[in-house]
């Protein structure tokens, strides 16, 4: 945020991403109170909006090897969830998302990876970025797919269990 202005991060036909600060508290608490959201992550739901600020000002920390977390918003100004382009501790870039729900079956979550890969590949210049993804969750495994990703490996060292990663190459014209 600069002078009280969210910094656009990217964007799409229907979809702003932009920065996160604390006015986002209560929508990443309602985002964490989604059972559904929730369930094929290692997440558990915060107990109030208190956590969700701590969660908030702690990116920067969370985060130390770079990138960070971002709002998702339509045009219309509707926040619709969260997502991250990281990188790993090994350099590898890894992105995710979240979205309410209420917002699911509607493409927001094709967008949204597009939106990452574009900041991935465009702004940041990356080779590749990476997707993990629960085997079970059907829906984002095909938004993975459609966003361009290719299943590249399974990875059982995650603390839920084996993963699926999905690998995206930057374009040659980027």
């Amino acid at each position: 945020m600069i002078n009280g202005v969210k910094i656009l991060v990217s964007t799409t036909r229907r979809l702003r991403l932009l920065d996160l600060n604390k006015a986002d508290a209560e929508n990443i608490f309602l985002l964490n109170s989604d059972a559904k959201v929730l369930r094929y992550v290692n997440d558990s739901p915060f107990p109030n909006i208190e956590a969700a600020e701590n969660w908030i000002a702690n990116i920067a920390k969370e985060l130390p090897h770079g990138i960070g977390r971002f709002g998702i918003w339509t045009h219309s100004g509707q926040w619709i969830g969260r997502c991250s382009l990281r990188c790993q501790a090994d350099g590898e870039p890894l992105m995710g998302f979240r979205i309410l729900s209420e917002y699911w079956g509607q493409g927001f979550g094709t967008e949204t990876a597009q939106a990452l890969l574009k900041l991935a590949f465009e702004v940041h210049q990356l080779p590749v970025v990476c997707a993990r993804v629960h085997p079970e969750n059907i829906a984002c495994r095909r938004v993975l797919v459609k966003a361009g990703g290719v299943l590249w490996q399974t990875n059982s060292r995650q603390p839920l269990g084996n993963k699926l990663i999905y690998r995206f190459v930057r374009p040659a014209n980027n």
